[in-house]
């Protein structure tokens, strides 16, 4: 179970930091250039490849964190397709068969 949410954990913080959308503020600012996300919430729109430049600058600050937390999910992943593979019990009997075709010298 504790594993089940280590790996949901992984998933979500990589899904929260690739989801993530800047937000550029600019002085004496119109309100044409806004858009209204509910709740009174007022979002702003970057101008040409700003948006694109703070993203990046966003991952990079987080690639390390990122590395990690997906590398982890992909252990995750053979972790739980070993789990998938070897889930009968066909491996404890064959070790028990193994044990029992060894000749002692004694």
């Amino acid at each position: 179970m504790f594993f089940m949410f280590a790996c949901l954990g992984n998933l979500t913080f990589v899904g929260s930091v690739v989801a993530w959308r800047p937000v550029c503020r600019y002085p004496n600012q119109d309100i044409h250039n806004t858009q209204d996300i509910g709740h009174g919430v007022v979002e702003d729109w970057c101008k040409g490849s700003e948006a694109r430049q703070l993203y990046g600058r966003y991952i990079l600050v987080n690639l390390s964190w990122l590395i990690g937390s997906f590398g982890t999910i992909i252990l995750d992943v053979g972790v739980f397709a070993q789990f998938w593979i070897y889930r009968s019990n066909n491996g404890v009997q064959l070790l028990k068969n193994t044990n029992e075709n060894v000749i002692d010298d004694d």
